[in-house]
């Protein structure tokens, strides 16, 4: 969860009950969770990669046509446009109906949802002041002779 809520990633569509479950359809299975607990309560880089598609997966991203019919280029200059005009994207979406928004349309390319997933949590993470220096743990200052 907190990966999940520092990413600002939970919205109306992509609940905290559905990033549970995108979090479960990508770990992988412990044979005795109680013997190895860290494990069972962890995720290993593939786990995290895997997560990653889940979410692209049950999150719903505005479409590559809705972006660039505001003359934005990535998901990021989207939501800053939104934040700009004061409205969310489900109200954009009820201003300005677009085909690719309706259910059992054609979408994006996984790629490209996938990139926009990314850019889109480096951008929260962001927003939020943490650089990525401050995001590692304290003790990996002392791994490097204390420099960061």
């Amino acid at each position: 969860d907190t990966f999940i809520n520092d990413a600002k990633l939970i919205d109306e569509q992509f609940t905290i009950q559905i990033s549970k479950l995108a979090y479960h359809f990508a770990k992988m299975d412990v044979v005795d969770e109680h013997k190895h607990i860290i494990r069972y309560q962890t995720m290993s880089w593939l786990e995290f990669i895997e997560s990653l598609a889940r979410i692209v997966q049950f999150k719903k991203m505005p479409a590559k046509e809705r972006i660039e019919m505001v003359g934005k280029n990535d998901v990021c200059e989207y939501y800053d446009w939104l934040i700009e005009e004061g409205i969310t994207h489900q109200e954009h979406m009820l201003r300005e109906p677009m085909e690719c928004d309706e259910e059992g349309t054609e979408q994006d390319p996984f790629a490209w949802q996938l990139d926009q997933l990314i850019r889109l949590i480096f951008r929260n993470l962001k927003l939020d002041g943490q650089t990525f220096s401050e995001m590692r743990p304290p003790d990996d200052a002392s791994k490097n002779g204390g420099r960061r």
